[in-house]
């Protein structure tokens, strides 16, 4: 008795749609798409006025980026890229030397043909000679001299070297210069050539002898000096002087053609 009443009440949900329903509900259904479609057109005027400012955004950034890199382009290419400060080598010269100079190298770089007069005494022959030449610091371990034995007679030892010379300083420091022919065994006949270069343990014993001082033998003058050549145990020359030994003193040494005193 109770399923009736139930059954008449399902069937109030589920009554057909009149026509005149119909007619209403798709009205309704059209003003819905109309207001949906109203609403979407402001958005669409936002976007299309979006576009343009950030195209004028991109615009903007990409010719500052080309600006930079025009400026970067420019101000890279006007530098000059940084090269080695002017070095200077004087050459100490002396009246009738028995070594000629053939050739001067650092690092394998010959320096010969620039080389240049300083200055001379027309009285001594002594003199300064001068190159200059653009290298790193440290220059003078890599300093290589050959000379030529022009004396006509057989040289058995030398002794040169370069003489460091720091600003405001009147102290010299003496990097001597080795070899490698034993001239004692083996002297230098006239006409033989022998080179002449630095020792790493003596640079570095000069420089540590400069550290006191304050000094740097790369901010220091240098010249180069050929000092002495001995042809025999009683015949030298040392800096355009020919010295015999004293026969009387071992140790002394006088100039072999000694000026005349007035009497």
């Amino acid at each position: 008795m109770l399923r009736k009443p139930l059954l008449s009440k399902l069937s109030g949900w589920f009554r057909p749609i009149t026509a005149k329903k119909k007619k209403w509900l798709l009205c309704q259904r059209q003003v819905t798409l109309a207001q949906s479609a109203s609403d979407l057109v402001p958005v669409f005027e936002r976007s299309l006025r979006m576009k343009p400012l950030r195209l004028s955004t991109l615009l903007i950034t990409v010719v500052v980026l080309a600006s930079g890199l025009v400026f970067y382009t420019l101000g890279h290419a006007g530098k000059v890229p940084a090269q080695d400060p002017d070095k200077s080598l004087d050459i100490e010269r002396y009246a009738n030397e028995p070594l000629e100079m053939v050739e001067v190298t650092v690092r394998e770089k010959s320096l010969k043909r620039d080389i240049k007069l300083k200055l001379r005494d027309n009285n001594s022959k002594w003199g300064l000679d001068t190159v200059k030449f653009k290298e790193k610091e440290g220059w003078f371990k890599h300093l290589k001299v050959r000379l030529r034995n022009i004396s006509g007679r057989p040289i058995y030892g030398l002794r040169a070297g370069l003489d460091f010379k720091p600003n405001d300083e009147r102290i010299l420091f003496r990097l001597p210069l080795v070899w490698s022919k034993d001239l004692g065994k083996e002297p230098l006949q006239p006409g033989e050539e022998i080179d002449l270069e630095v020792a790493d343990y003596s640079a570095k014993r000069t420089a540590d002898r400069m550290i006191p001082y304050g000094a740097s033998a790369d901010t220091s003058s240098v010249s180069l000096s050929i000092d002495d050549a001995y042809f025999s145990d009683d015949l030298m020359w040392s800096r355009g002087v020919l010295l015999r030994r004293d026969p009387g003193n071992h140790r002394k040494w006088d100039p072999v053609d000694k000026p005349q005193t007035a009497t």
